[in-house]
């Protein structure tokens, strides 16, 4: 398992404990710097996430050693004849403002897109790219099982990438996780850290989304039993559980970046998946940040 680093704040002001609004572009670069120097690979992206593609395109040279994976472009109410088109138009303007001839990998940002009446459009489509070396792997993101599993038979994935963290425990609980990985399918894990959520403290947590405000102040009570940071409790979580390939978290600052890694690389003793069992919250109002807006 390894640290990916999201890049939505590079594009957007982005995040429920999002503060200073989007990161600055020399700091963006002094974050890229930091995240090359820790041996940090993947640099997870899309056309959804405002300037973010086109900040790495000035940023990240065509021969690092990053891998970039981006996302198609969301159709919306999109005619299902324009689908084809519209994916394959969409990666080459993601990969123009990246720079580069080709990307680690395309994933299908929306998952309505793919389970919907164009979805063999859009499968075509990402297969085209795989088959022509624009994208060296393609897949989806999804949020829960049923959508893993019912895109799985439209398009079969070399990636997944879905939402896991020490307070969503969903996609472990009901074995998808562990069916991926005896598929073979390489998995993503993103909103480790739930947009800084499981980093918040109870207060602040009540005021920005007071729904949480429980599972917040149950969570602290976690990690002041064991003497653990925020982060590291996070990422120690995150180690725990087998399957993922890459936690992709995303930071606003270099300071924050250095943290997290700090954290990741903490030994947190005898701590297994069965200790954090009692953290998770089946809520989606809790732990689905597109539930969020509508509380």
């Amino acid at each position: 398992m390894k640290l990916g680093l999201g890049t939505v704040q590079f594009g957007l002001p982005y995040g429920v404990a999002n503060s200073a609004g989007m990161t600055q572009e020399a700091e963006v670069a002094r974050i890229l710097e930091l995240a090359a120097s820790h041996g940090i690979s993947v640099l997870d992206t899309a056309p959804a996430y405002g300037e973010a593609e086109a900040v790495l395109g000035r940023l990240v040279a065509a021969d690092s050693a990053f891998r970039i994976v981006t996302k198609t472009v969301r159709l919306a109410a999109s005619p299902r004849e324009d689908a084809f088109l519209a994916v394959t138009s969409g990666i080459a303007q993601s990969l123009e403002r990246l720079g580069r001839k080709s990307v680690a990998a395309v994933l299908v940002h929306e998952i309505g897109d793919l389970l919907g009446e164009q979805g063999d459009l859009v499968a075509q489509a990402l297969q085209q790219a795989r088959n022509e070396g624009i994208a060296e792997k393609i897949g989806f993101s999804a949020y829960t099982a049923e959508q893993v599993w019912a895109a799985a038979e439209l398009l079969s994935p070399d990636i997944v990438q879905i939402p896991v963290s020490i307070l969503d425990q969903r996609l472990i609980a009901d074995g998808t996780l562990e069916r991926l990985a005896r598929a073979g399918v390489e998995v993503h894990a993103r909103s480790a850290l739930l947009q800084g959520l499981v980093c918040m403290d109870a207060e602040k947590a009540a005021s920005r989304l007071p729904q949480a405000a429980a599972a917040v102040r149950k969570l602290a009570d976690f990690r002041e039993q064991r003497g653990l940071s925020a982060d590291e409790a996070a990422l120690a979580f995150m180690r725990s559980v087998p399957g993922i390939d890459t936690v992709v978290i995303g930071v606003e600052s270099a300071a924050q970046l250095a943290e997290n890694i700090a954290a990741f690389e903490v030994d947190c003793g005898s701590l297994s998946l069965a200790d954090f069992a009692p953290l998770a919250v089946d809520d989606v109002a809790v732990v689905d940040p597109r539930r969020w807006d509508s509380r």
